[in-house]
């Protein structure tokens, strides 16, 4: 990990989620029942193929295609009614869905969640029309859910908020925060550790130490405020060359001591 000069910016997180395809549950052997379930899949849909009286709804089903004609129908619609399956659609005719529909056991409020006949009125008449019409009214229905929002296949980005609490010293040379890290290029000086935003500036400071703790202590004594540095971080990384003999220097005044006196490294 590189240990750039902090910048106080932000992060942005890009999140794709792996979620469950939508489990549609589709009754019967017929032409209509296979080419559901072909064309099913690439819409991102879970296909299920099964027969009236194997069908198991679940509540977390996304639908339940009853295309058996005429063969277990009835328990298939009930069960997915009692599962409370969002889309429930039976593929018959007006006359014979509406008879189907008048021998469930189940509420009128019930009743009125069956689509029948099932799909969009496109005019379909093969099989693969039947079915094209009923996954795009199964498509349309799971649009005007809020809750099909959380089964999307595609990326989705989120905005998060991140607030990392980290260590910072300040670079002697360029005055710049840097993250105290293992990456970040360090020097150790009189039981101190200097650390510095790139090689470049370690490289500056080992070239004359001395030079840039006089700078320090200077800026330091003026009352420089180099961003992001306070005055106190200029006199604490001063402190970090040797005091000579006879001086008096105190980071909390910002002044020197008696003229004359010095502080070298």
């Amino acid at each position: 990990m590189s240990n750039p000069c902090l910048s106080g910016g932000a992060i942005e997180i890009f999140l794709e989620p792996s979620v469950p395809a939508p489990r549609i549950l589709v009754v019967g052997m017929t032409p209509v029942a296979h080419a559901l379930v072909a064309m099913g899949g690439p819409l991102g849909l879970d296909m299920h193929l099964t027969v009236g009286a194997d069908a198991t709804p679940r509540s977390d089903d996304a639908a339940l295609i009853v295309a058996s004609h005429g063969r277990d129908e009835e328990p298939a619609l009930e069960a997915a009614l009692r599962a409370e399956v969002p889309y429930i659609a039976l593929v018959a005719s007006h006359a014979r869905g509406a008879v189907v529909l008048a021998s469930l056991n189940v509420s009128e409020e019930q009743r009125a969640h069956v689509h029948s006949p099932a799909g969009l009125q496109l005019g379909a008449r093969s099989p693969a029309e039947i079915a094209l019409s009923i996954l795009a009214q199964l498509v349309a229905e799971r649009a005007k859910r809020p809750a099909a929002a959380t089964t999307a296949t595609g990326p989705v980005e989120v905005e998060v908020e991140v607030e990392v609490a980290v260590a910072v010293a300040v670079d002697p040379v360029c005055g710049m925060s840097v993250a105290i890290g293992d990456a970040a290029p360090r020097v150790p000086r009189d039981g101190k550790t200097l650390y510095f935003c790139s090689e470049s500036c370690r490289r500056s400071f080992l070239a004359d130490p001395e030079q840039i703790c006089r700078r320090l202590l200077s800026r330091a004594s003026r009352g420089w405020s180099w961003p992001p540095g306070p005055r106190a971080a200029w006199a604490d990384l001063g402190s970090s060359c040797p005091t000579a003999t006879g001086s008096s220097w105190t980071p909390s005044s910002g002044r020197h001591g008696p003229a004359g006196s010095t502080r070298s490294c």
